[in-house]
């Protein structure tokens, strides 16, 4: 997402486009559409077309917009999921890349939502952003209720704030240590104390949401500069270039130590600790599923108290890679194995 947006500033005229109905554009494989059943009072239905609520939903309709675009993306034109936006430096190229982009959605009976859509602008609201030829701005509009929100009374409450905060966190300054007072009520056995500390911190990040600096496009052409700041428990960062010798921040990035309690731990079991970015997300993404499914089975299987966890970590372990997963077609294990996975009494009773 950093990456689109970088190259989406700068531009002199944009063209914001929204697809109509989003999903139901794509229609299901006949042999497929049983798959997709859903019953009612009276009968059972399926869909003859892409309906929300699909694992695979996003992905293959992402897929399908690419597969339009071909050609376009990333040099003329951007799409993610059913927004899309045409971005040049002349209104002429602009009024061309449109056309061109128009042509094709006319060619694959792409409907777009013209209620949703502006033409040759010059800024607008993208991916909760507003780009400019100014460069990166908060979209204002989403901090409107954020303002007038009294500070949090439970934990949810703080992870939700910090969670709504955190998606803007590169336009904010020192980020980790203004949270820092609200950060540790998040930790394990730590009492629920909103203390003077806390409320400040809240304050000031409301402050500094509304007040958030605009970020520039980086141009390749001249040199960066990095600005560095640590404390006990967090570093920061400020990559920037000088303009008209202007200093102008491109990123804001933090990072918050690793305990030494969980650097013990990691070190004792051989794990290395990664961290997933915004410019890879996929890093993450298979092991959070998997920790998902881990943690679900955990759940029904150990007790209140939490003790026996470890012991019964092999079991659902083994649980989990023996579970057909949809998105594969088989199990974890028959993927590995290239066969089925049997127990010992299925085989001896022939349960198979």
């Amino acid at each position: 997402m950093d990456q689109m947006l970088e190259r989406l500033a700068g531009n002199q005229y944009y063209c914001f486009l929204d697809g109509f109905s989003g999903y139901f554009q794509i229609p299901i494989d006949p042999k497929d559409q049983e798959k997709t059943t859903f019953t009612c009072p009276y009968r059972m239905f399926a869909y003859r077309r892409m309906p929300f609520g699909l694992c695979n939903a996003p992905g293959m309709f992402q897929r399908c917009m690419m597969a339009i675009f071909h050609g376009m993306i990333e040099k003329t034109m951007e799409v993610f999921m059913d927004d899309f936006l045409v971005f040049r430096n002349s209104f002429q190229s602009c009024l061309s890349y449109l056309e061109k982009m128009l042509k094709r959605c006319e060619d694959t009976k792409l409907c777009l939502n013209w209620e949703k859509s502006h033409f040759i602008v010059k800024e607008g609201i993208f991916l909760g952003h507003k780009i400019s030829k100014e460069g990166i701005e908060v979209d204002k509009a989403k901090f409107d209720v954020m303002t007038k929100l009294p500070h949090p009374i439970t934990v949810k409450g703080i992870r939700s704030f910090l969670g709504h905060a955190d998606f803007y966190q590169r336009f904010i300054k020192d980020f980790s240590k203004i949270a820092r007072p609200m950060t540790r009520l998040l930790e394990k056995d730590t009492p629920f104390l909103f203390s003077k500390e806390c409320v400040e911190a809240f304050q000031t990040l409301k402050r500094k949401l509304t007040e958030a600096l605009i970020l520039i496009a980086p141009d390749w052409d001249i040199p960066f500069e990095l600005m560095c700041d640590a404390s006990d428990f967090a570093i920061g960062a400020v990559l920037g270039q000088r303009q008209e010798r202007h200093f102008r921040p491109i990123h804001y990035a933090r990072t918050h130590f690793c305990k030494d309690q969980l650097a013990k731990v990691m070190l004792k079991f051989g794990v290395t600790h990664r961290l997933a970015t915004p410019y890879h997300p996929q890093t993450s993404g298979q092991v959070e599923v998997s920790n998902r499914g881990l943690k679900r089975i955990l759940k029904r299987t150990v007790g209140e108290n939490r003790i026996s966890w470890s012991d019964k970590l092999d079991d659902a372990l083994w649980a989990f890679r023996t579970a057909y997963k949809t998105p594969i077609r088989c199990t974890q294990y028959e993927l590995v194995y290239g066969k089925v996975c049997h127990l010992p009494i299925e085989l001896e009773h022939k349960a198979y």
